[in-house]
């Protein structure tokens, strides 16, 4: 199988639809956009004091797109909520409420609501947070995106997961988030570290296919499979009707020989093989292959066809906290990723599991090449010192550079792993 997109790191704006919540009347916000002390942050060049209720005007000098996705900076916002908003957020944590938005002196007024399952934590503690750029202010964006999330790294010790994981699909050419780092305060209080991960929404889906008028799915919570339709939640209706999922649903349950063409024909081949290959190579294990979880499908209805995307990658390289108290221990065996039906019926066909251990051997040598050990370190360096003083994190500083070194001499050690399961050793 072909791997010319490996190195190819596509790239796109955030945007959504019409707002998903109506209009909301904020009425005076006080604002507190003094500077925050909060070690390597995106400085830039300074913009002109303003304040903002409505569309940003032009930035400036500087790329809009580092902004929240920086690879090498950390960015620093701010969030006030008027005492109403506060409130409500600690009444019914997922409803949204208006806040304002602050960067660089300048405002937005937002919507935003918190959200997580196993992440979840209010106000009083660490909570991540949706942000509706225009959910108060209709077509407004933030330095290009009208949607983003703010993630609070809860059960990932190294606070790296997400951001290693998310570049390392894209390089691969697999329809990923961008991720990169936000230093948060809301209303004057510092909340930390914050993993900041584009949302997957239109302008998504335009910057990775060719059609972006189709339907997008997203399992509607654990153990969601294709053998169960109604288990998933349409987010983008664009056909119409769900005439192509419901015919993928039916190739999905096949069985026998005929189960390899009838996927073929609905699946974009490549990226399927492709994306159960990275998910083994990584030990994303809290994906569709091994667990069934967190995952999207959208339908290419140009090209006819259907790709996974995934979300949630703070639980890779084989940590699982539940189970284990160090890294590198779950999920680390290709051959386990059967728990999805596809990639169950993939593995047991011959030439289906043939594509996936090619594919996988292409992925871990493009990985080896690109030094994730290099990676480890290079965010190390970038966040070690905002770790250090995030009081609102889960964890420990120690546990942080215990969790990364875990990390670091797993990743260091997995290429050799690959090449030996694949060899049958």
């Amino acid at each position: 199988m072909t791997l010319l997109l490996l190195l190819a790191c596509a790239s796109g704006q955030i945007s959504v639809g019409p707002s998903d919540v109506p209009p909301v009347d904020t009425g005076p916000v006080a604002v507190d956009t003094g500077p925050v002390d909060t070690g390597p942050v995106d400085t830039g060049p300074a913009l002109e004091d303003t304040e903002v209720l409505g569309p940003a005007p032009d930035t400036g000098p500087f790329d809009i797109e580092d902004v929240l996705f920086s690879d090498d900076a950390i960015t620093a916002l701010s969030l006030t909520l008027d005492d109403d908003a506060e409130w409500g957020l600690r009444r019914d944590p997922g409803t949204y409420v208006p806040a304002t938005l602050t960067y660089r002196s300048r405002d937005w007024v937002v919507a935003i609501k918190i959200k997580g399952s196993s992440t979840f934590n209010d106000l009083y503690g660490k909570p991540s947070l949706m942000v509706n750029v225009n959910g108060v202010v209709p077509d407004q964006e933030f330095m290009g995106h009208k949607k983003f999330n703010l993630h609070n790294q809860l059960i990932d010790p190294s606070m790296m997961s997400e951001v290693m994981s998310y570049r390392t699909l894209r390089a691969a050419g697999l329809p990923a988030s961008r991720a990169g780092y936000v230093r948060l305060t809301i209303n004057n209080e510092d909340y930390g570290l914050y993993t900041s991960v584009q949302a997957i929404n239109d302008d998504f889906l335009e910057s990775w296919f060719a059609d972006p008028n189709g339907n997008l799915y997203e399992n509607g919570g654990e153990d969601c499979d294709f053998t169960n339709a109604r288990c998933f939640e349409a987010e983008e209706t664009d056909e119409g009707n769900d005439d192509a999922f419901e015919a993928l649903v039916d190739a999905a349950l096949i069985d026998g020989d005929a189960w390899e063409p009838a996927m073929r024909a609905r699946l974009d081949w490549e990226l399927f093989i492709r994306s159960m290959a990275m998910d083994a190579l990584i030990a994303h294990w809290d994906g569709y292959a091994y667990d069934r979880s967190n995952y999207h499908v959208y339908h290419d209805p140009t090209a006819d066809k259907w790709a996974f995307i995934p979300q949630s990658m703070d639980l890779d390289y084989g940590w699982r906290p539940w189970s284990y108290d160090t890294c590198g221990r779950h999920g680390v065996v290709p051959g386990d990723y059967t728990e999805g039906v596809l990639a169950q019926k993939c593995l047991a066909s011959v030439t289906c599991r043939a594509d996936f251990v090619t594919e996988l051997l292409a992925l871990n040598d493009v990985w080896e090449a690109a030094d994730p050990v290099a990676q480890v370190d290079t965010l190390t360096a970038l966040i070690a010192d905002d770790v250090r003083s995030d009081t609102h994190k889960s964890y420990g500083y120690a546990q942080f550079e215990s969790h990364v070194a875990c990390v670091r001499a797993w990743v260091a050690q997995r290429p050799d792993e690959i090449r030996e399961w694949a060899a049958g050793g």
